[in-house]
């Protein structure tokens, strides 16, 4: 079997092995290292759109699809508006981000597509190797595949699982200007679970009902409680549906930094790199890609200090709760939303917060649930499982 070499291998040609190739593109120090990305697919189809927040422009503003600087969350009977503030509520079709990300890397001259599958890594020896009769050498491996022994029931695990709609309706009946975080006045009130809306003009939008809980529902409920809020809610009777978008994102609680070798460092999903109390990652991709850049330029091992371990601990209350409860989440998060600034809620849910923030934060969630999680994750000594 013949063999290639390279300074970096990125195996999978998701939103994170995509960041972190357009990382590299972007620093000068990578101009001379050749770089693998090792991907079974080679077309792109509108697979899922992403959305995250973040203050004034971002590195993908030329290909947003929309933004927001105002939305609302509405829970226990009552609709919080929310200022965004400095803050911007983004939202970008995968099809525009792939296509960017192609464009960006084929200008390089440094970085090789390379259409396979992986088979197995040999960590000694820097092998990547392949199904076909090639296999591949790098002095580090980025490795967006679930490890083989991810056994998700050693740890705290929930689903976030939705269904969405595009849709343009006869009549104007969005509100374009803001956007729908989490609205809870339709749904189960039996498990976490509410509508998520996106409006783009006044007569189209995205709608999609989403729950966070242990179990997966079939097609006819999503359907049944977007059908119900376009009618009881919006008063929408007439209406057409362009695309579909479904998906299941874990929340867990699971310690997939222990998959990270000295020349192996697992990214996206596989590399913990989805916020486990919310399932947000576009963002997280971009800062941790920009981490790991900074960590190789300083001589670190790529993924040294990815993560910091006290937000890790917030997150595992929040699935215990979520898991333990999981009808009690509209009134968590009505907490949140309720009695703190937008600011504090994402600089906490970016992992950016300050103690006094998340001290905050933590006593206004407070009740017999959270409290009953805390001080069983405090005698445990706050092990993350």
């Amino acid at each position: 079997m013949s063999s290639k070499v390279f300074d970096y291998i990125i195996v999978g040609s998701g939103a994170s092995g995509l960041q972190l190739a357009m990382a590299f593109v972007r620093d000068d120090y990578f101009r001379d290292k050749s770089i693998g990305i090792i991907e079974k697919r080679r077309s792109f189809t509108n697979d899922k759109t992403w959305s995250f927040w973040e203050i004034g422009s971002g590195l993908y503003d030329d290909i947003i699809y929309k933004s927001w600087k105002k939305g609302q969350f509405t829970a226990c009977g009552e609709t919080i508006d929310l200022d965004l503030g400095e803050y911007n509520y983004k939202m970008l079709r995968s099809i525009d981000f792939y296509n960017y990300a192609e464009s960006i890397i084929n200008e390089s001259k440094n970085i090789e597509w390379i259409q396979d599958e992986i088979s197995f890594i040999d960590e000694q020896k820097n092998i990547v190797a392949l199904t076909g009769k090639q296999s591949y050498k790098a002095k580090h491996v980025f490795d967006s595949r679930l490890p083989d022994n991810f056994k998700p029931t050693e740890s705290l695990n929930i689903l976030q699982h939705f269904k969405g709609w595009f849709i343009e309706t006869d009549e104007d009946v969005f509100t374009p200007e803001s956007f729908d975080m989490m609205d809870y006045s339709i749904g189960d009130k039996s498990k976490t679970c509410f509508m998520y809306v996106l409006p783009f003009t006044k007569r189209k939008g995205f709608v999609e009902f989403t729950y966070f809980s242990p179990e997966l529902v079939d097609d006819q409920t999503y359907d049944k409680y977007i059908k119900s809020y376009l009618s009881d809610k919006l008063g929408v009777e007439n209406y057409s549906v362009s695309e579909t978008e479904k998906g299941i994102i874990p929340m867990s609680s699971y310690p997939f930094y222990r998959q990270n070798f000295s020349k192996i460092t697992k990214i996206g999903t596989a590399g913990g790199w989805v916020k486990a109390s919310t399932g947000y990652s576009f963002k997280n991709a971009e800062r941790f890609a920009l981490k790991i850049v900074d960590n190789i330029k300083a001589g670190k091992i790529p993924h040294s200090n990815l993560h910091k371990k006290r937000f890790k601990h917030y997150d595992k209350l929040f699935l215990d709760v979520l898991l333990n409860y999981n009808a009690y989440g509209e009134k968590l998060f009505y907490k949140m939303y309720k009695k703190n600034s937008i600011y504090d809620i994402f600089n906490f849910l970016d992992d950016e917060s300050h103690i006094i923030q998340e001290l905050k934060i933590i006593i206004s969630m407070t009740s017999h649930h959270f409290i009953k999680a805390l001080i069983k994750h405090a005698l445990s000594g706050f092990r993350i499982k």
